[in-house]
């Protein structure tokens, strides 16, 4: 039985032509790659297969064989491998996308984004290795997504305000309409008590509105304002057809204060205008 095993090992090695041939080409593989990390889908499908196979029978190569692997730098543990893949397929991830946020559902190479995933949850476990975490940060790595994207909407506000003042950003907003829901959202967040103190804070110093009412009402009181800067009063007429809804609010408010249901703090500015 074991005579017909090494004979199998024999047939096997005689397809892929002798350990020297093989290993010269691997040798020719890391100066051109940097690693002995010879993927399956490598072309040269011999090299791949026989890398493998060094792995599966070190216990049967010679003790110079297995240190002329080791001063190649070879991988013999194949879990290392597989995580070597996955983070040279992250490299060229980002090379393409510009970050490492690989979507779970990411049809292009679903693996990759179970790795991606699975790197976060194992760091939080305490269980990844410190090498592989700061080769993860030095390639940009995000390790709490959720965070890294209110971080980038919250800049995105910091942009918007810049550009017009305010944080009144409209839902219904063309040019980002995802900065529009994201706005709605903290409001929503904020009243359940779930937006963390941190981040209320920082909303506050930018002159976040979490009223959506008052956003609306500010914004028509904005649109009242412009109207006066250009005509010199704020007698919009009736039949005005730039802005219908500036004029409905007109007439809103002056029902609401007739009613005594207007905020004296708006009845103040809008006299103040």
């Amino acid at each position: 039985e074991c005579l017909g095993i090494l004979e199998t090992f024999q047939a096997i090695d005689d397809r892929l032509g002798s350990w020297e041939v093989r290993f010269n080409e691997l040798v020719a593989y890391k100066q051109e790659y940097g690693n002995c990390l010879v993927r399956k889908s490598f072309e040269n499908k011999q090299l791949a297969t026989w890398v493998a196979m060094q792995r599966s029978r070190k216990h049967r190569l010679d003790t110079q064989q297995i240190e002329r692997l080791d001063e190649l730098g070879f991988v013999w543990d194949p879990f290392t491998q597989f995580w070597e893949d996955q983070f040279q397929e992250l490299v060229a991830y980002k090379q393409n996308h510009g970050d490492c946020l690989v979507p779970k559902s990411w049809e292009e190479n679903q693996p990759l984004g179970g790795w991606v995933n699975r790197q976060r949850s194992i760091r939080r476990s305490g269980k990844l290795d410190e090498k592989k975490v700061k080769r993860l940060d030095e390639l940009g790595f995000v390790w709490e997504p959720e965070q890294q994207a209110w971080e980038d909407r919250f800049q995105e506000l910091v942009v918007y305000k810049q550009d017009h003042g305010d944080c009144l950003v409209s839902d219904k907003w063309e040019e980002n309409k995802t900065l529009g829901a994201w706005v709605g959202k903290q409001r929503t967040l904020n009243k359940k008590g779930k937006l963390d103190d941190n981040k209320i804070k920082r909303l506050d110093e930018l002159g976040f509105v979490w009223d959506a009412r008052q956003q609306a009402w500010d914004n028509r009181f904005q649109e009242l304002a412009d109207y006066k800067q250009e005509h010199g009063d704020c007698l919009v007429p009736a039949e005005w057809r730039e802005n219908k809804q500036l004029v409905m609010w007109i007439v809103t408010q002056r029902t609401l204060q007739k009613k005594g249901k207007l905020a004296a703090d708006q009845i103040t500015r809008l006299e103040e205008l």
